[in-house]
């Protein structure tokens, strides 16, 4: 009987520190969006088309506008009340510097026998007055690979890392039921 309650601590302690992206993104029309988020927007004086979601993960749900800017995808993410939490903005790996582009392929190298980078994002957080003036901010960047471990099989991964390329989170990305059915 030992055994079995140290094994289900176990079980249950390695769930606790696993991490796993789970969410989920539906479109949202302006109105449903909290009033701070849509006058953050307007301030922001954006030319191109902006579309508005709801994202929805395992313990919230936020609101995210997505739009052109300058020619580069945002996407400016708010909490639900309409606070902003983070900009993300869809670049090219070439976009990064030499060392943090080394510091990033090192990290996938040395945790993983095979990868592809899929999406990369700088992401912009913190002190943030306007989507035209964000050398305030804390910058990461966030990238989306699939990559296989050893032993195991290939996988999607959210990884995050700071703004000189050291390693900071990695996260499994789950695909949704609903995204099961549709593909």
């Amino acid at each position: 009987m030992r055994i079995f309650c140290l094994l289900g601590v176990f079980v249950i302690s390695i769930a606790g520190f696993s991490q796993a992206k789970i969410e989920r993104e539906v479109s949202v029309k302006v109105d449903q969006v909290p009033t701070k988020a849509v006058q953050f927007i307007k301030q922001s004086n954006i030319k191109s088309k902006v579309r508005w979601y709801q994202e929805f993960s395992a313990k919230s749900y936020s609101f995210e506008a997505k739009t052109k800017l300058d020619k580069l995808w945002h996407s400016i993410e708010f909490d639900s009340t309409g606070r902003l939490e983070d900009v993300e903005v869809k670049r090219k790996v070439s976009d990064l510097s030499v060392e943090v582009a080394n510091n990033i392929q090192q990290f996938l190298k040395t945790n993983y026998v095979k990868h592809k980078i899929l999406k990369l994002q700088f992401q912009y957080s913190g002190e943030i007055r306007s989507l035209q003036d964000l050398s305030q901010a804390t910058l990461k960047f966030e990238l989306e690979v699939h990559a296989k471990k050893a032993n195991e099989i290939s996988a999607p991964y959210e990884i995050t890392f700071d703004s000189t390329g050291k390693h900071l989170l990695t996260r499994r990305i789950q695909p949704s039921k609903l995204e099961n059915i549709e593909n």
